[in-house]
């Protein structure tokens, strides 16, 4: 086996080591689940509500008894077809349009982890994880607003989706057709993109070395 190849065979095994020990960790925490919850709700919802000029959404920890186990919920009004857009403030004073019910772990916590496994198993300096890891919690967060709008304008529109104006044309382009596992690849992407050189310098001294 080469150095590369046992480069690469030690960052498979970090990654999956890493993946597996903070899924373990958050899905047998209450605690770390609901503080997670919590910080989702206020980060995810203002995310959502700057890039959404259409629907706003109010991000709730919890969820009524249903079925499915679902444990977190969108209450969402259509700021299309209203004189006086619903805001923060508004929002306990408006009708909502719809109510949507979610699994908090599966669409935040999950992709999260898989991201944070990304940077951790990278092989290239704590300084350079540390300062653009961030950036891709953003993009992250921003992925996950342009997927649960294309979602959510599927549920408005009987799953008949319309591009009818530009916001709607950049919910269907980053919105990933409201696919769940499409998250995971552009993740994957961001990931290459904020590590993807010093990764390939890293490697390439490696294999020359």
């Amino acid at each position: 086996m080469t150095k590369l190849n046992k480069q690469l065979a030690v960052f498979v095994l970090i990654f999956l080591a890493c993946f597996s020990v903070l899924y373990l960790l958050v899905s047998n925490s209450n605690s770390i689940e609901n503080g997670m919850a919590k910080t989702n709700s206020v980060v995810g919802e203002t995310i959502f509500n700057v890039l959404n000029p259409e629907l706003y959404c109010d991000y709730v920890v919890g969820a009524p008894d249903n079925p499915r186990g679902f444990d977190f919920t969108f209450n969402v009004y259509d700021n299309r077809n209203v004189k006086r857009k619903v805001n923060k403030k508004s929002a306990k004073r408006s009708q909502i349009d719809r109510i949507i019910l979610q699994d908090h772990f599966i669409l935040f916590i999950v992709p999260f982890i898989f991201l944070t496994a990304l940077f951790v198993a990278s092989p290239v300096s704590w300084k350079t994880k540390a300062l653009r890891y961030p950036i891709g919690l953003l993009l992250l967060y921003i992925l996950i607003a342009f997927h649960l709008s294309y979602r959510f304008e599927l549920v408005f529109t009987n799953n008949n989706f319309e591009i009818n104006s530009i916001w709607l044309f950049f919910t269907w382009l980053f919105g990933l057709g409201g696919t769940y596992d499409n998250i995971f690849i552009i993740a994957a992407v961001f990931w290459i993109a904020l590590l993807g050189w010093p990764i390939y310098k890293r490697f390439s001294a490696s294999s020359f070395a």
